[in-house]
């Protein structure tokens, strides 16, 4: 987030809500934005078994708005980048794509944070909940993270990382019934985006974990996270350093002035 100066108090404010593809071409146009708040769609940033494509979306979509920080120095724009399909691949119980998408977001932070300037620019990375994944323990030395940590007491090779509840919980209660024993993994790839982490409790849907999640900050105004805070501290953080409203009318809107609507073949072309 670009801290504004005293300087920009003057202008004009306009504000703009970036989420789609369509949105994103015409801020590459706008002359005219002073506050900026870019949002990405979590339906856009589409999970694969291609994680390098997933992450390049994540990347990409990065690299196009940093310039925007970069030229709007006196003003302020707010990029906001959930990694919501880490959240979306805890809920299916598929620590691969969750792992991954941490890695995709980890280097969009680095990127970002590698073409601003860290006098001026705030980073916040933080979450709003935490998930049930562990690492159980008792796992050999060298154990792959999304591999096998040995055998148990019942014979059995275990998961270096295992779920509380979800899908996985399913697969072992039909492996009970059938079997009368948990899953065999001895011949199964653990490290395939498809498998689904084994789980004590069987449910479709893994749940949220209930503990603290913490709040990374760098640069202006970082100084204001300490200790523990209830979630909406945040929001107000990010307001007092984007400095003053214009008014409490200002509002957000879908228009982004001094712009024309991009083409088909530049919206594909993204």
């Amino acid at each position: 987030m670009q801290v504004r100066s005293s300087s920009a108090l003057a202008k004009p404010v306009s504000r703009f809500r970036v989420s789609t593809k369509e949105r994103r071409l015409k801020l590459d146009k706008c002359s005219e934005c002073y506050r900026i708040l870019a949002c990405f769609d979590l339906s856009e940033e589409r999970r694969s078994t291609n994680q390098k494509s997933d992450m390049e979306s994540l990347l990409s979509a990065t690299r196009m708005l940093c310039p925007h920080l970069a030229l709007y120095v006196s003003y302020y724009l707010g990029l906001k980048h959930e990694g919501g399909r880490i959240d979306h691949a805890h809920h299916d119980g598929l620590a691969y794509h969750a792992l991954h998408d941490t890695i995709a977001m980890d280097k969009a932070v680095a990127k970002a944070m590698s073409m601003t300037n860290e006098m001026e620019t705030l980073f916040i990375v933080t979450a709003d909940h935490s998930h049930v994944l562990s690492i159980g323990g008792a796992a050999d030395r060298g154990s792959p993270i999304l591999g096998r940590g040995g055998l148990m007491n019942d014979g059995l090779p275990f998961t270096t990382l295992s779920y509380a509840n979800g899908p996985g919980g399913i697969e072992e209660l039909n492996s009970f019934k059938s079997t009368g024993s948990r899953r065999n993994l001895t011949d199964t790839n653990t490290e395939a985006a498809d498998f689904h982490h084994p789980a004590l409790v069987p449910i479709d849907s893994e749940t949220h974990g209930g503990e603290d999640v913490t709040i990374y900050a760098n640069g202006p105004m970082s100084h204001l996270f300490h200790g523990v805070h209830e979630q909406h501290y945040i929001a107000h953080v990010v307001r007092y350093a984007s400095g003053p409203c214009k008014s409490h009318d200002d509002k957000v809107t879908t228009e982004l002035p001094g712009t024309t609507e991009p083409s088909a073949g530049e919206i594909n072309g993204v």
